[in-house]
């Protein structure tokens, strides 16, 4: 896995944002049921991403 175009080493941390759903381990995602919560919102992952869409119009993205 790569970020920024780096790969990622095994004790690289990230900041991840999931849905409660997610991080309660639903569909097997049993590794972030323990990982401290920097922020917590009521705002849906969802809505957040279609916030960011309508303010930027395009969506970047990477091949390959």
């Amino acid at each position: 896995m790569k970020f920024k175009g780096q790969m990622l080493s095994p004790t690289q941390k990230l900041r991840v944002v999931t849905n409660n759903y997610r991080v309660n381990g639903g569909g097997g995602f049993t590794m972030y049921k323990d990982a401290p919560v920097i922020y917590r919102s009521s705002e849906e992952v969802r809505e957040l991403i279609i916030d960011w869409v309508e303010r930027h119009k395009n969506i970047p993205y990477r091949s390959g």
